[in-house]
């Protein structure tokens, strides 16, 4: 595998141990490359991370009592730069089905290394994209969240962006999980999320306007004593940002109420976690 190809020697033997822990497991059992390095986006420097999925009947008792104990298994190679984490399949297949959105792209992003590839694969390809109607009410409550949380700027009484910055990266990664849900496509953990949401659809004219409000936030880092809260700069991009997202729903095929109107959507952020 050409991921595999660039690894330094100790990186090698990590992998090489992984597989013989994958074969303990018998042949139902997978090894997937997974993180930065399955998704392209590898540095100088970056970790070596991969998934073990089998069945928990098939750990040792002394592994089946941590993963129960913990949920999974984690196995590090002891310099925090090269790990495994052993999931059940079953139980991860559950979380799927639940639309864990993070493990959903950890897997739509992985690389089979050894092991039963092709039910890997066939987890991968039916946990790729959300169905519409679960990406829908995904959708509601991210506009309802961006709506609520550019509201809750004006109503902080903080004349510092210190106080702001919170709540200005909560909209930030609202935002880029508009773009990424409105292409029926899960959006990863924060670390990769504005580059992702860079190639969506949507991205390619939210993000600019989102570096627009960085751009704002750097030029005012405070709101001056004779400005209303709601006409800071910072915030007045982001609400851009958020109608630019807002006019390009519609061109994807998205159109519903809370869209001309997101004040409707607001409701299902507050009444329940994202769905």
């Amino acid at each position: 595998m050409r991921e595999l190809e660039a690894l330094n020697r100790e990186d090698r033997a990590f992998v090489a141990d992984s597989i013989r822990a994958c074969e303990r497991l018998g042949s139902g059992a997978a090894l997937l490359l997974v993180g930065s390095r399955a998704a392209g986006f590898a540095g100088t420097g970056s970790d070596l991370d991969l998934w073990l999925l089998g069945s928990r009947a098939d750990l040792s008792p002394e592994e089946r009592a941590i993963f129960d104990a913990n949920g999974e298994l984690f196995v590090d190679r002891g310099d925090l730069t090269a790990h495994r984490t052993f999931l059940d399949t079953e139980i991860l297949t559950a979380e799927l089905s639940r639309w864990n959105d993070e493990k959903m792209w950890v897997l739509a992003t992985s690389k089979p290394v050894h092991g039963n590839g092709e039910a890997a694969l066939r987890l991968k390809e039916r946990f790729r994209n959300y169905p519409r109607d679960v990406a829908r009410r995904k959708l509601r409550w991210l506009v309802g969240s961006s709506r609520a949380l550019l509201s809750s700027i004006p109503k902080s009484g903080e004349r510092r962006a210190l106080a702001a910055i919170p709540v200005l990266g909560r909209i930030v990664e609202s935002l880029c999980r508009i773009c990424c849900v409105a292409d029926e496509t899960p959006f990863p953990y924060p670390k990769w999320l504005v580059r992702v949401a860079s190639d969506t659809r949507l991205g390619s004219s939210v993000v600019p306007a989102i570096e627009d409000a960085l751009g704002a936030l750097e030029s005012s880092p405070r709101l001056p004593a004779d400005v209303a809260a709601s006409d800071w700069p910072p915030r007045r991009a982001l609400m851009q940002a958020f109608r630019v997202a807002l006019e390009g729903l519609p061109r994807l095929g998205w159109r519903d109420d809370w869209i001309d109107d997101p004040w409707l959507a607001v409701s299902e952020f507050h009444s329940r976690p994202t769905p």
